[in-house]
């Protein structure tokens, strides 16, 4: 070969592995901790996730209870510990730069099941920590398994058309139909109406959940019956778009990253 043509293949060589060892340097931003017991024990086996409108990491914690979740852009995040038997700890978490390294711990408790006690985390809380928002009209309503294991089985599994998708995991983004399980302490669902419902993802048992039913909004002729006062801009009686663009108000900043 030409000395000139070896020349060439050797540069492009040399910038072919520098380009992959300057990308490999990048700085990636972590969110990393401990889960622990109420008494500071570690909790190996928790399922861990990190997660904003748009993007969900999940890693498992070891024998040690460290969890370390990588790649995680500059954003505001929700970081969610789970595992059978406690109750989920939730944290709020901001990374600030691409080289950022998030230290957070995580405290789970153990899961008791008192059917009268309902931790309501406020509107914005819950509009920002729900998995999907949405306004859906009713279908099929069928008896199923309590939300928290020794419950009572008092409970419904709806089926739903979504008519309108305000968030939804990344998972469901493409189905007209969706799917929950409700406690039957609050006046549940009823075939054919409408309702506007915040869910969270019970990973534990693959299925969505409204627990209770405090944010489970009937919508009459076009009109959301809300019953809270905890949300500017909202209220009884207001129609479906202007609440929807109330709640989107309040997860626009997560989307652009604020």
């Amino acid at each position: 070969m030409p000395t000139s043509r070896i020349a060439i293949a050797l540069a492009v060589a040399t910038t072919l592995v520098a380009g992959k060892a300057a990308s490999q340097a990048l700085p990636r931003a972590h969110v990393a901790g401990h889960v622990m017991d109420g008494s500071g024990g570690v909790v190996p086996g928790a399922r861990v996730t990190v997660r904003a409108i748009g993007m969900r990491r999940q890693v498992t914690s070891d024998a040690a209870g460290r969890f370390d979740v990588a790649d995680v852009p500059p954003g505001s995040y929700v970081v969610t510990a789970e595992l059978a038997g406690f109750e989920a700890a939730v944290r709020k978490v901001i990374v600030t730069t691409p080289d950022s390294m998030v230290d957070v711990s995580l405290t789970v408790s153990i899961e008791f099941c008192h059917r009268d006690l309902v931790v309501d985390r406020g509107f914005r809380d819950t509009a920002i920590e729900s998995d999907a928002i949405l306004h859906v009209r009713i279908t099929g309503v069928a008896p199923t398994r309590g939300i928290k294991n020794g419950c009572s089985a008092d409970a419904d599994t709806f089926t739903a058309t979504v008519v309108e998708g305000i968030t939804v995991r990344a998972e469901d983004a493409d189905q007209s139909t969706i799917r929950w399980v409700q406690d039957l302490d609050s006046a549940g669902p009823r075939n054919g109406q409408e309702y506007l419902i915040f869910l969270t993802w019970d990973a534990a048992n693959s299925r969505y959940s409204a627990a209770e039913g405090l944010y489970v909004f009937p919508v009459r002729a076009d009109r959301v019956e809300w019953n809270r006062d905890d949300a500017p801009g909202i209220r009884n009686g207001d129609p479906v778009a202007h609440v929807t663009d109330a709640i989107r108000g309040v997860l626009a900043p997560l989307r652009n990253g604020r």
